[in-house]
């Protein structure tokens, strides 16, 4: 057969000399199995040109599949082959053919000279159109569609009942052994390294047993694991076949060029046959099973004898491995997902148990006993504070703390199963060391670390995996040759210690996860807990000298005659009563930003409030010469909320109001802005005619500790901390904040609140009684009962007992609590005014020891005391007592409240007389 007319200097020669070579086994890594040059014999191949469908290249065979000549096929095109319907319809088949990466069977048809029928199929390579002709023997045993679907169907539904994996692995080779009639079938799933393991083996006598054995990676070389993803299916009828070369009538073109990675006829590697001839196999069938574009697995069908099977029947087959793929993979998934909800609900526990321990420090040291719990380690460690604390099996303290500036140049998650391969001190840790996975905490310093022992395992290989073995001079790497023998090869493999699995990894990020976010919270509230000690302690010390500061000037005012010092104490007082202010702020705005600011729900009075606003800023006001104008909307319901604190808010923007209000009116304004069935939203304004502010610097108003312009503070004073304060409150109550203002006519600042409507008719307490009446009632009502004031402080001593001079009662001093306990022993003392913080013994303390003592079960105990966060009110009434003032405290303030107590102990005994009396 003389081709060198049609397509150059005989590669048909080329080709054959390819396959005849002998085999090298030195490139079995780079081997471009997809440029195979040549087909297998049971059927035939032609390249069709793109636009006219020439037939430029065929396979050598084509005269004995076709009935027609080479010269005849060379220059024609598919009329040499069907009949003019038949090459139409292939013609609109390859037209349609929408993807070029996917091949198509488009049918069963018939040659026009030797009535030959072929199963054709068809792809795109590059340019070219590829035809596949695959001969339909009628020797071919072939059962009906039904009974083949049916047979697959029930295949399904007893893999779907599988308990694990494993076993539904070998209900599918049973399966495809009955579907294919190959004598044996092996289920194989490729290991997280790589290489491979038989899980499962339907076998006839013709072969040995290869279940549970392993393969290296190198059995299945790269190029051959990539054409696995290509062509998941692969057919081989008779491994001892002799290649078909192709011929093209393109002189330029070498037929190894073509690509025939999606060609079903394409010839295996000499390479990947002759492992299969050293295993006795004939006909082999491969159905590749993978996992979102990595590969899983595989079914291997042998056969000892050549073996035709349909293609119908291998894609009934193959029909089977993807959906038998799908539930296996589902299983193994869906396993793992259950082992790692137990890990996961053990972090959850730790995270837990480690965020509610109220010694969080003891907590995060015990954690590497929690990490034995949650994690498949031998021992742990945690890296904290240059200590190092372990639990189980692990190196020495010292050995861990040498390793940390190693770790620090790791991965934050820093895994390996071969320690002392990568850390070469860690030959010296012995076996309870060679696994290693670290956490980095909140610093670079910081380790959470579980090691896991070395993993001296036997496994068992299908043929010894080292011999024989070459290296690859570029990468080194060790690289397996077609073995001769696959007897079971036993080798102990040592060190390293058991792979560390995908989903431990992801358990352990989130383990990291879960701790960091825990220092962070236990940091944070340390920080605050700081934060809160810090103004604790100077609010302590700030007020203290405040209430002799101001306890003083109020005696001196009562006492002086000369108007000019009354003036001067005047601006004392509003001196301290300022600087009071500044520091109630800073204390309410530590409250807000850490989440401890609470509002209570009480039924409110308007007329009240506001009454009582105009008391307090009636001097101010008076003093600037200026008038108050309050104007409120009457409400038709009444209603529920936090009276103290829209005091509060209307105080902040009225007391700013006056700072930059020269002349004019200070305006208070109330209006409901919307309400429905159960709640009223009041929108609140205060409105003056001061000095206005640019539009540039109102965006910044309501930020901490800024004024927008240095001037103003500069000549007015002040931090903002009002307006900030404000914001916050406005947005507690459901409402808004705002202002509205112009340079030299004045600004309007406002704020609204969500109001609930109550059903309740607000109770009017009337006017609060001035201090003055207060000491006048105490005088009248109560004179010679006896005041115990527990306090350290001698200033204040002093101050207290003048204060009370003019009320008649009889004042007695303890310095600290032990004192006061004692004189609470000996004498039946009508109130008590308690200090908190004494040397000796505290307010708390003693407040419980006199509770204790007969007839002292009742006696008012009023806190007076310089802490002034929540938390010390909660702790004044846990202990006992009956009331809180914080310092410094108005004088009114405490006249109205010792006799507010003093009055209802006198009820109280006017009615148990009463009572007594009747019962009498």
């Amino acid at each position: 057969m003389n081709t060198s007319h049609h397509h150059g200097a005989n590669p048909a020669g080329v080709v054959t000399r390819l396959f005849n070579d002998p085999v090298d086994l030195s490139n079995c890594d780079r081997e471009q199995v997809q440029f195979a040059g040549a087909i297998m014999p049971q059927g035939a191949l032609l390249v069709l040109a793109p636009d006219d469908f020439r037939i430029i290249g065929f396979s050598a065979n084509v005269v004995s599949w076709f009935g027609v000549g080479e010269e005849q096929i060379a220059e024609g095109n598919l009329d040499q082959i069907f009949a003019a319907d038949v090459r139409l319809e292939l013609e609109c088949a390859l037209v349609q053919l929408a993807n070029p990466q996917t091949p198509r069977y488009l049918g069963c048809f018939e040659t026009q000279e030797n009535a030959a029928k072929f199963d054709v199929f068809a792809h795109k390579s590059g340019n070219y159109f590829v035809l596949e002709f695959e001969a339909v023997g009628a020797e071919i045993a072939e059962s009906t569609v039904i009974e083949r679907f049916m047979k697959i169907h029930e295949g399904i539904e007893a893999l779907k009942a599988a308990e694990s994996w494993q076993d539904g692995m070998t209900i599918a080779v049973q399966e495809l052994k009955k579907l294919t009639g190959f004598d044996t079938v092996l289920g194989v799933h490729f290991l997280e390294d790589g290489s491979m393991q038989a899980i499962a083996e339907a076998r006839g006598q013709e072969f040995p047993s290869f279940l549970d054995k392993r393969f290296p990676r190198s059995d299945i070389p790269e190029p051959g694991r990539r054409q696995m993803l290509l062509m998941p299916m692969q057919y081989v009828p008779d491994i001892n076949y002799e290649a078909v070369p192709i011929l093209l009538t393109d002189q330029v073109m070498d037929p190894t060029q073509l690509d025939l990675g999606l060609a079903f006829l394409r010839s295996p590697s000499k390479m990947c046959n002759r492992y299969y001839q050293n295993m006795g196999v004939r006909a082999r069938f491969l159905l590749s099973l993978s996992d979102q574009g990595k590969q899983w697995g595989f079914f291997i069908c042998w056969n000892a004898t050549p073996r035709r099977l349909a293609y119908s029947g291998r894609l009934a087959c193959q029909t089977f491995a993807e959906m038998a793929g799908l539930i296996l993979i589902e299983k193994q998934k869906a396993e793992q997902h259950r082992d790692s909800l137990q890990v996961r609900r053990r972090i959850a526990k730790a995270a837990t148990d480690l965020s509610a321990d109220a010694n969080f420090d003891v907590s995060l040291q015990n954690l590497p006993k929690r990490l034995l719990e949650i994690l498949d380690v031998s021992g742990a460690a945690i890296f904290l504070d240059n200590r190092v604390i372990t639990s189980g099996a692990t190196p020495s303290a010292s050995m861990i703390q040498e390793m940390i500036p190693w770790l620090n140049q790791q991965d934050e998650v820093f895994v390996t199963d071969q320690l002392p391969a990568l850390y070469q001190p860690a030959v010296g840790f012995g076996n309870c060391a060679t696994g290693l996975i670290a956490l980095r905490l909140m610093q670079p310093a910081q380790y959470l670390i579980g090691f896991r022992p070395e993993w001296a395992h036997e496994v068992r290989w299908a043929g010894d995996p080292k011999k024989p073995v070459e290296i690859d001079t570029a990468s080194g790497e060790r690289r397996l040759t077609p073995r001769g023998s696959f007897e079971v090869w036993k080798e102990v493999v040592r060190g390293k210690a058991r792979p560390w699995q995908a989903q431990e990894i992801e358990e352990v990020a989130e383990l990291r996860t879960t701790v960091m976010l825990a220092q962070a919270k236990h940091s944070e509230e340390s920080a605050y807990q700081a934060k809160n000690r810090f103004l604790a302690n100077m609010s302590h010390e700030i007020r203290t000298p405040l209430n002799a500061i101001i306890g003083i000037t109020h005696l001196l005012r009562r006492d002086s005659e000369i108007p000019k010092q009354s003036e001067q104490l005047e601006m004392l007082d509003v001196s301290a009563k300022h600087l009071l202010n500044l520091v109630n702020n800073v204390l309410d705005l530590s409250k807000i930003e850490a989440g401890k600011f609470s509002l209570e729900e009480l039924d409110i009075s308007f007329d009240e409030l506001f009454r009582n606003l105009s008391s307090i800023l009636s001097s101010r006001i008076a003093a600037k010469g200026l008038r108050l104008i309050i104007d409120t909307e009457q409400l038709n319901s009444c209603v529920r909320g936090d009276p103290t604190r829209i005091m509060q808010a209307l105080l902040n923007y009225t007391n700013n109001a006056i700072k930059f209000t020269e002349r004019g009116s200070i305006t208070i304004r109330t209006r409901v802005h919307s309400e429905d069935e159960h709640s009223v939203m009041l929108k609140f304004e205060v409105e003056d005619t001061g000095i206005g502010i640019s539009t540039d610097k109102i965006e910044c108003l309501f930020n901490p500790f800024d004024q927008g312009d240095s001037s103003i503070s500069r000549k007015y004073g002040g931090t903002g901390l009002g307006l900030v304060i404000t914001s916050h409150l406005a947005q507690m109550m459901g409402g808004e904040y705002g202002v509205t203002s112009n340079v030299g006519t004045g600004s309007t600042f406002w704020f609204s609140a969500k109001l609930k409507k109550s059903k309740s008719v607000t109770t009017k307490l009337g006017n609060q009684i001035s201090g003055e009446d207060a000491v006048a009632s105490l005088a009248r009502e109560h004179r010679g009962k006896f005041l115990l004031l527990v306090e350290d402080d001698p200033i204040l001593q002093m101050v207290a007992h003048e204060m009370f001079e003019k009320t008649g009662l009889v004042v007695d001093t303890a310095d600290d609590g032990m004192q006061a306990v004692e004189l609470a022993y000996g004498k039946q003392y009508d109130i008590i005014l308690m200090d908190m913080q004494m040397p000796n013994m505290g307010g708390l303390e003693a407040t419980e020891l006199i509770r204790k003592i007969p007839a002292r079960e009742n006696v008012p105990i009023i806190a007076m005391t310089a802490n002034a966060f929540t938390v010390h009110r909660e702790e004044c009434f846990k202990s006992g007592m009956n009331d809180f003032l914080s310092k410094p405290v108005e004088p009114d303030m405490l006249y109205t409240c010792v006799l507010k107590w003093l009055r209802n102990v006198r009820h109280e005994v006017s009615a148990n007389s009463s009572k007594a009396m009747s019962e009498s």
